[in-house]
């Protein structure tokens, strides 16, 4: 009988197939393979103090280290589910996942511990390795008892709303968002991953946050090809440092989170760091990538492939569009779509090229929610459980599809419907536009109004020219009726846009020209 799927026994299987191969760098140290499963079975060990057994959940508040890495790999190797937190979250935000989610330890880093007095027992800890910020493994008060066993879990980043736990099966999030690119095709089999594998992969470093889902993702998926991965984790984010780390420790790929991290690569690179001379390719997602940037980042690398990937916390990645520098014209991303992925109709059919639908994927996607907030996302058709996005799509004849923004925030402007992001494509093909993010704000008149917040490229800002230009190309209703300038776009910690923290600058902005 063929062994479930499980990252930790595969990584365990390669280890002995090369045991003094790189596995995972950090800002601390290095592991090879065989010191990988070492940390992982310290690892077990404290969990094993803790009573942190099946069933168990435990918060994992740490940044891009191997201790994440080890804590990941023996929590499934003991059927303990950790649960990701954002690193920038407060004690108050963390007792409330606390309580909503069952957790019966939190992993986070020593100089935190006495912000979080209130919520783990009797300052007892276990510490880890003894560098600059060590992991301590402490037990929360009054520990709770989990009612839903849970194998894998993924705390949202709260895009659409507040941080939901979304629940998966080991097998189906490797399915779905672990699997190494390289191999030609998804298996369910471990012994074939092991032995697709066993030759070893790339070396990619990791600089989107491991408490976010693309970068745990890239990383286990690094490891389970067999590569290298090379974890970045200062903060804030130092392009320099980046490109350095890549040339040190001779990277092939770099995974960042759109623009966000791209533009601060451009913006080092202009600036004189030079570009690493192995990394052929950029792997990003989260958020998009401006063709602008893109277009800057092949003037420092020729060579360089940009691959963007779309995906979600309920269906893992959903597909692949890659780019050169040869690339003509405009740069939305065509993506192939990884198997499963489709545009469906509102009655959930597949949609036919040409149309506008929602994108969705069958097969091997997320349980759903661990709450009882109501949810439309999920459902079974013709005997396969599918899950369904927000995000609007549309087929194209060679199987590629375009993405057309979220239909969340589609703004109603006098009765017609504008897509946000068909008009940040547009603003930001502006020479004078570096990045911008389109909003609806409250409209006596129209219900909504289309505002631009913008970052412009140099001191001065000539809004009604860019507004002439946006007007070439787009319907009247659907160009900024006022730009808001900003020094930069307000972000989360995965690269995507805070959308409340840009509607409120659009909100300030209304009401300073209000008469």
């Amino acid at each position: 009988m063929t062994e479930p799927l499980n990252p930790t026994g595969v990584i365990a299987r390669l280890a002995t197939l090369r045991p003094h191969a790189d596995a995972v760098v950090d800002d601390h140290g290095r592991v090879d393979r065989a010191g990988l499963q070492t940390r992982v079975r310290r690892a077990d060990g404290w969990l094993a103090e803790l009573g942190i057994g099946t069933g168990a959940r435990f918060g994992l508040q740490l940044g891009n280290r191997i201790d994440t890495v080890a804590l990941l790999l023996a929590a499934w190797s003991r059927d303990a589910t950790p649960v990701n937190i954002n690193r920038r979250y407060r004690a108050c935000e963390v007792a409330g996942l606390v309580r909503s989610h069952d957790l019966a330890a939190l992993v986070t880093e020593q100089d935190r511990l006495e912000e979080f007095d209130e919520i783990v027992g009797d300052g007892r800890g276990l510490a880890g390795h003894a560098a600059a910020g060590v992991t301590v493994v402490a037990p929360i008060r009054d520990r709770p008892v989990p009612a839903t066993r849970v194998e894998y879990a993924l705390l949202t980043g709260g895009t659409t709303g507040a941080p939901r736990l979304v629940a998966w099966t080991l097998r189906d999030i490797v399915l779905a968002a672990m699997y190494p690119r390289s191999h030609p095709d998804v298996s369910p089999d471990p012994d074939v991953l092991v032995r697709r594998s066993a030759s070893g992969g790339e070396r990619t470093l990791v600089a989107a946050p491991m408490d976010h889902a693309f970068g745990q993702w890239v990383t286990l998926a690094v490891l389970l090809g067999g590569g290298t991965a090379v974890l970045a984790d200062r903060r804030p984010l130092d392009p320099e440092h980046l490109l350095a780390l890549a040339e040190r420790e001779r990277c092939d790929a770099m995974n960042v989170s759109g623009q966000a991290f791209a533009g601060r690569l451009v913006e080092a690179l202009d600036g004189g760091a030079p570009a690493p001379a192995r990394l052929r390719q950029l792997i990003t997602g989260g958020a998009p990538t401006l063709d602008a940037t893109k277009r800057a980042l092949w003037q420092h690398m020729p060579e360089l492939e940009i691959v963007e990937g779309i995906g979600s916390s309920e269906t893992g990645t959903l597909g692949r569009a890659t780019q050169h520098a040869s690339c003509p014209g405009s740069l939305a991303p065509r993506f192939v779509p990884t198997s499963g992925t489709m545009v469906v109709e509102d009655d959930l059919s597949a949609a036919e090229p040409g149309r506008l639908g929602r994108l969705a994927r069958v097969g091997p996607v997320s349980l759903g929610y661990l709450d009882d907030r109501p949810d439309n996302r999920f459902a079974v058709v013709d005997g396969r459980r599918m899950a369904v996005l927000d995000d609007a799509a549309g087929l194209e004849p060679d199987g590629t599809f375009l993405l057309h923004g979220r239909l969340d925030r589609v703004i109603n402007t006098g009765g017609e419907k504008v897509h946000p992001d068909e008009v940040e494509t547009v603003l930001a093909r502006h020479p004078e536009v570096t990045d911008c993010v389109v909003v609806g704000v409250p409209d006596e008149t129209f219900g909504q109004r289309v505002v631009a917040v913008v970052k412009p490229a140099g001191p001065t800002f000539d809004e009604e020219t860019v507004r002439r230009f946006a007007r070439s190309r787009l319907a009247g209703y659907k160009v900024p009726g006022r730009m808001v300038v900003v020094a930069g776009i307000p972000r989360l910690d995965s690269g995507k846009v805070d959308l409340a923290a840009a509607r409120a600058i659009a909100d300030r902005g209304r009401e300073e020209q209000a008469p």
